[in-house]
């Protein structure tokens, strides 16, 4: 990140932001993993508390022959990982991100990853188990707390929810309240819960006991209330004095370099395809350096040890091969087959072995998983192929309709199934024809029964983007040119790549005499009203220091992610270099902006902020 939260106002913002990611997140998980269903009348006599059912959703697992039950109060642990809550100045705020965000019933014990370091212990138990579950223990767990959150059909604002007895000293828990007790020297003590009737913690009755050394948050609230449990916790201390974002970012945001002189850019291709220029060659913007002829090509993973009627294993499967690792084979080619049969066997009339389901390349070949990894070869013919299709299923051209599995404008591929003959009165076998070539069905004839396939997808072409000459080929891959200029870089940028002319916009108004072959550049805030008009004028591309995110919600007309951006559907790429707010254009960029109106100007909104960090680029030439 470019800014770290460092007053209580943006702590507790970052917060929030914690705690909804982790309601989202349970969500999407109970919604994909689990069905939710209501409960029949014979599951809930056979409850012992059967009021509890009606208050609180229950999960189910489903499995392919039982479906086991659970509920949020049957959740005893709850164990938070992450970067934010292992750099919380307290473990109050740590307990609050991971309680209000999963929000768990009944009573819960919550651990946090103190350090974040569990996701990288999982790949060290590849290499040492017991260090990894030494590490898990004494480094990576703590626990920090326990949460009390009593369920019921019926909240009436300072009704009466529980008494806890905390060794001997009694506390009434109304509606309302929110009560967090802590335990500053750590040790263990003797809790009693008695709840009033109409309100329960799990299924052992109303009547609880049990010892910890946890500091525990008891939560009867009706709503959330961010005030209620600050108050309770002590989350924050100092809210009087709340700075805006943008006097938070003035004193941090670090000088912005301008690069120039002799500098290189490299242009790659979305996937392995073919280079048009040669090092030495001079190019401009609008010269085609690069191609992609075909859609990436499919990578198929054959898992022989699944295909069970093969009986292949780690013992017979190296004989049983007929291909190896660099090998090219044909779709349709043989490239497993079970040599040592049984005449048994041979009587099953069972297949023993396995062809190419795709012309391509032996990637790799794993013998213990029985695995083949093949890349496809793409070597597509663009010449139209004919496919008598009544012949081959022997009925009348006009039938073919019925039996025809794919349409005029499918696109398929070789292998594929585009018409097929099961069992009826006049045939015996079934017949099946498939694709000899990759493309698309071009026509349907029904007065000769010929269906006819071409490959006709255009290719992805890339330009170079700037003027300068190109320095070396990564083969297949990239291209290095070579170029004089200025570079600059923004915080965020979305929509892909555009060369044009530059513009500077002192005054709105100027909006109205841009040219379709401009990039506008702008020293002040944009809004939702300027991405407009710029459409209108079909301009190449807007540089602006910042912009309000619903501005650009609007304009985009989604919710964006900012981890990974630069693939937006948008009419032309935005840059920000500043970020999102009220902010200036930085005044070296301003200055350098517009002492260079009229001149070639290249950008790329493409931004990566994970897993190496790729800022949206600016060229001037």
């Amino acid at each position: 990140p470019t800014f770290n939260p460092s007053v209580a106002p943006q702590i507790a913002i970052e917060h929030a932001i914690s705690k909804e990611a982790i309601r989202m997140s349970k969500k999407q998980h109970m919604e994909m993993n689990f069905n939710t269903r209501e409960i029949g009348f014979l599951d809930k006599i056979k409850l012992k508390h059967k009021d509890l059912e009606n208050i609180t959703e229950a999960f189910y697992i489903e499995k392919a022959q039982d479906a086991k039950k659970f509920h949020m109060y049957d959740i005893s642990i709850l164990i938070g990982a992450g970067g934010v809550l292992s750099h919380t100045e307290s473990n109050e705020q740590a307990l609050s991100i991971i309680y209000d965000g999963f929000q768990p019933e009944g009573i819960t014990e919550i651990w946090k990853d103190k350090h974040f370091i569990s996701p990288h212990l999982g790949k060290l138990s590849a290499v040492d188990e017991k260090l990894a579950a030494k590490l898990m223990i004494d480094e990576c767990f703590e626990k920090i707390g326990i949460t009390i959150r009593p369920l019921s059909q019926k909240w009436k604002q300072d009704k009466t929810v529980l008494n806890i007895i905390v060794d001997e000293k009694q506390q009434t828990i109304k509606v309302g309240d929110r009560l967090y007790l802590p335990n500053k020297t750590g040790s263990f003590r003797n809790i009693s819960i008695i709840l009033e009737k109409g309100f329960y913690l799990n299924e052992q009755g109303q009547g609880l006991k049990f010892e910890s050394e946890l500091p525990i948050f008891i939560d009867a609230s009706m709503e959330d209330s961010f005030e209620s449990e600050n108050r309770a916790m002590q989350l924050f201390t100092d809210f009087d004095d709340i700075p805006s974002i943008e006097e938070s970012f003035t004193g941090f945001i670090q000088q912005k370099p301008i690069i120039s002189g002799i500098q290189e850019h490299k242009v790659s291709l979305p996937y392995e395809g073919m280079f048009l220029v040669k090092p030495g060659d001079k190019v401009s913007s609008d010269t085609i350096i690069g191609e992609n002829l075909f859609d990436p090509p499919r990578v198929y993973v054959i898992s022989l040890f699944d295909k069970t009627y093969l009986h292949l294993n780690s013992e017979n499967i190296k004989k049983s091969l007929l291909i190896k690792e660099g090998d090219e084979v044909k779709f349709g080619q043989r490239i497993v087959e079970i040599g040592d049969r049984t005449f048994m066997q041979e009587l099953q009339f069972q297949h023993f072995y396995f062809d190419a389901p795709v012309r391509g390349k032996v990637e790799k070949i794993n013998l213990d998983s029985g695995t083949i990894i093949m890349r496809e070869i793409q070597d597509y013919s663009t010449k139209p192929k004919k496919i008598n299709v009544a012949k081959k299923l022997n009925v009348l051209p006009k039938q073919i309709k019925a039996y025809m599995k794919k349409g005029g404008g499918d696109f398929v591929y070789a292998g594929d199934s585009i018409a097929s003959r099961m069992f009826d009165k006049s045939t015996a076998l079934p017949s099946i024809v498939s694709s000899p070539t990759t493309g698309t069905i071009k026509e349907v004839n029904l007065d000769t029964g010929i269906v006819t396939v071409q490959y006709d997808r255009k290719p992805y072409l890339i330009k170079a983007g700037i003027k300068g000459k190109v320095k070396n080929i990564e083969e297949g891959i990239s291209a290095t040119i070579t170029y004089t200029g200025l570079t600059l870089n923004g915080i965020i940028g979305f929509g892909f790549k555009a060369s044009g002319k530059l513009k500077f916009i002192k005054n709105i108004s100027e909006i109205n005499k841009c040219k379709e072959d401009e990039i506008l550049i702008f020293a002040q805030k944009i809004d939702h009203n300027i991405l407009t008009k710029a459409t209108k004028k079909k301009v190449k591309g807007i540089v602006a220091p910042s912009i309000d995110s619903i501005e650009l919600v609007k304009f985009i007309g989604k919710e964006i992610g900012v981890a990974l951006t630069g693939n937006e559907d948008i009419p032309f790429p935005l840059i920000l270099t500043e970020g999102f707010g009220n902010f200036e254009m930085n005044s070296d960029y301003r200055k350098t902006l517009s002492e260079n109106i009229g001149k070639h100007i290249y950008i790329n909104g493409h931004t990566q902020i994970r897993a190496g960090v790729t800022r949206p680029k600016i060229i001037i030439y």
